[in-house]
């Protein structure tokens, strides 16, 4: 496990080691022929301070091997450097849009213009014309400074050094050498987020914490690159990252998912929006195999009737109204709570013939890809509470959220409360949590005879039946359709398979 001090990690049980990657230019030194891309060394101790001094011990043996063999790379700052002073200079080299005829012709006017100038005929000169004077001016000057710089005192001359700044210079100028800097794992986890920021269609909070959490992990991740975040995008390999991920989230789901579900999108986003650098494979792809993931995954089951009884009742004695309402419709009708956290007071009709509530998308709450608009009925205990909610807990208006504390909250702020609520009667180690009440909502509207298609349009799954079922029952505007279903479900005591035994 990663500290905040670089190349320093700490066991679970508090003891120090040494962790780094080995660059690649000292990879082949005897001093690590027992290792491979990653080089460890256990301090045996416990003590922090102790551990800080054979930090900076082995960064000195380190510097000095690397000191032995190359000088530094050329970064992207020395790059940005150069660049940015010819830019204030106006001495960058044109960037010539080939599909811009009217560019292309007017750069090619400018090089005949130079070309006949330059054998001393009049012409008239045009302001393209002047920017490639000044270039190859200074690229002439450049030159005359750099073979002066390199003479080697025998008629010849020495090489010249690739990370000196002017031979830099000289080469942005005469055209072979790229103006951009190299992209760094910076640049592309930066443009994914103003990208996300900017694209997607959650709201504010929900952003943030996605943001948050592309920043932790390719935070935690760069401290195994040499160089950090500003290492090479197309450094990345994809053993690289999987040593480094494989030390930082040993179990296989939680890789799977930072990996696939975080990192991917990161590079497949710069792909996309930067061809001329594409990193491809993507380093963050299929690293983590079917097999190592089912070892690790346990099977999340439903809630027997015992423990959908028990859970009822410890989320009707809670003491906050708001987190009540959200964890009864997560049994009663298997929503999930992002789904009611996101209800207007609007949604919510108490006293039609038919109370019911409306799942859709607001200006607050946007629902999933494969989540379905629909229309809820409310019999039994949950129209009680319903009502007593808006009359002693509800303050604001039609159009104001009716949980204004978590309208805006993460899945995580909602699970501290309803996790405790839910009790494992039956035993057993598969996986069950309070969204197994999700679970239990399907094995109630089996067991109460509900037809598929129904039980899926008040599930909210988007397949082909509960999509029939939303357009030839009316959408959102008949909840009557489905008072009877929903009566049915409500009443059902026994559901679901629950293993017994004879001892």
């Amino acid at each position: 496990m990663g500290t905040d001090t670089k190349f320093l990690d700490v066991s679970k049980n508090g003891w120090y080691s040494y962790y780094r990657r080995i660059p690649r230019q000292i990879r082949e030194l005897p001093e690590f022929k027992d290792h491979k891309t990653f080089f460890k060394r256990s301090f045996k101790t416990k003590d922090r301070a102790v551990a800080e001094l054979e930090v900076r011990k082995l960064n000195r043996w380190f510097d000095d091997l690397l000191g032995k063999t190359v000088k530094p790379k050329t970064t992207s700052e020395t790059i940005r450097k150069v660049r940015d002073e010819l830019r204030l200079r106006n001495l960058l080299p044109m960037k010539i849009d080939t599909s811009d005829i009217a560019q292309v012709r007017r750069y090619a006017d400018a090089m005949d213009q130079y070309d006949h100038w330059i054998n001393g005929a009049d012409v008239d000169v045009s302001e393209e014309f002047m920017q490639e004077f000044k270039i190859k001016f200074e690229a002439e000057q450049l030159r005359q400074k750099l073979e002066q710089k390199y003479d080697d005192g025998k008629g010849g001359y020495k090489d010249a050094d690739p990370y000196d700044e002017e031979v830099i210079k000289h080469r942005i100028l005469s055209g072979e050498f790229q103006t951009e800097p190299e992209p760094t794992f910076e640049d592309a986890v930066e443009f994914y987020v103003a990208w996300y920021r900017e694209n997607k269609a959650t709201n504010d909070q929900q952003k943030e914490h996605w943001i948050k959490q592309i920043y932790s992990i390719s935070g935690r991740l760069s401290k195994y690159f040499e160089g950090g975040m500003k290492a090479a995008l197309n450094s990345l390999t994809r053993e690289l990252v999987s040593e480094a991920a494989e030390e930082i989230w040993p179990n296989s789901n939680t890789r799977y998912t930072n990996m696939n579900g975080r990192m991917v999108p990161v590079i497949s986003t710069w792909n996309q929006y930067k061809p001329t650098h594409k990193v491809e494979p993507n380093p963050f792809t299929n690293l983590v195999g079917q097999r190592a993931l089912e070892q690790d995954t346990k099977t999340r089951r439903s809630a027997t009737p015992e423990e959908c009884k028990r859970y009822w009742d410890n989320v009707v004695a809670l003491d906050n109204p708001e987190m009540k309402m959200i964890g009864l419709m997560l049994f009663y009708a298997g929503c999930p709570q992002g789904e009611t956290a996101g209800l207007l007071r609007g949604d919510l009709k108490l006293k039609q013939n038919v109370p019911h509530l409306i799942i859709r998308n607001n200006p607050y709450r946007r629902l999933g890809k494969k989540r379905l608009e629909r229309v809820i009925p409310l019999t039994g205990e949950i129209l009680d509470h319903w009502r007593d909610y808006i009359d002693n807990h509800f303050t604001g208006g039609r159009d104001d959220p009716l949980f204004p504390r978590y309208i805006k909250s993460t899945s995580s702020d909602k699970a501290k409360v309803l996790t405790p609520c839910i009790e494992n009667l039956a035993g057993g180690d598969d996986k069950l949590t309070a969204y197994s009440l999700r679970h239990s909502f399907k094995d109630r509207y089996i067991a109460a005879g509900v037809p598929e298609g129904v039980g899926q349009y008040l599930f909210g799954h988007v397949t082909e039946a509960s999509s029939q079922v939303h357009k030839d029952y009316g959408g959102l505007t008949r909840p009557e359709q489905f008072s009877d279903h929903m009566a049915k479900i409500t009443n059902i005591g026994h559901f679901g398979y629950q293993e017994q035994y004879d001892d």
